[in-house]
């Protein structure tokens, strides 16, 4: 994530037409965040 740094996706819950994710960062702790919003700043690695 662009502005949260590294991070493993530790939960999904389906929320209408997006998704609800539980992101364990490195550097901040634990963020939820929806998916489509987050996606543009996350890549797979």
């Amino acid at each position: 994530h662009k502005a949260f740094g590294r991070g493993l996706i530790t939960k999904v819950t389906p929320m209408g037409g997006d998704a609800l994710v539980e992101i364990a960062f490195d550097s901040v702790g634990t963020k939820k965040l929806m998916l489509k919003s987050a996606s543009q700043y996350m890549k797979k690695v």
